[in-house]
């Protein structure tokens, strides 16, 4: 198959999303650092998941998350466009619980920024023991689904 995805960069995704899962898992934790570990969590796998850059995790708001989480709008800050798509069950109950009782313009993750987010997505491949940052899962989300689009027969990539 013509440009797919490396199987090694896909494990390491794999890899990835177990540990920022793991830490999303934290929430319940009732320590500050154990919360702000689980939120880093969330938003690496929003990365992973979706290929979405930084920004983009970090301007979702309560009311871009609906049906239990189930449902996410996503800003797509480059065609200044957005679009709903449907979450993982792995991520729904995080992304609801993070908006729960929340105003519907308050943002998801809080007044963080990029710098934060690229942190977090840092530790938790540290602790995956992978070497892939941010851009790396961007990349790795539009190899997979590049890869997808030509196996549905929706071109040649």
């Amino acid at each position: 198959m013509i440009n797919a995805p490396k199987t090694s960069r896909m494990a390491e995704v794999r890899a990835f999303l177990a540990e920022a899962e793991r830490r999303a898992s934290r929430h319940a934790d009732p320590s500050p650092y154990a919360r702000e570990v689980a939120l880093g969590g969330v938003a690496a796998m929003l990365i992973g998941f979706f290929g979405c850059k930084p920004k983009e995790v970090l301007i979702i708001r309560t009311r871009h998350v609906a049906d239990a989480g189930r449902l996410l709008t996503l800003d797509d800050t480059e065609a200044r466009t957005d679009h709903q798509i449907e979450t993982p069950e792995v991520l729904r109950g995080h992304m609801a619980r993070l908006a729960a009782g929340k105003d519907g313009g308050a943002l998801v993750f809080g007044d963080r920024d990029r710098a934060w987010l690229v942190r977090e997505v840092k530790s938790i491949a540290m602790a995956a023991g992978v070497s892939i940052d941010e851009r790396g899962l961007r990349l790795a989300y539009a190899a997979a689904a590049s890869a997808a689009t030509r196996s549905l027969g929706g071109g040649e990539g």
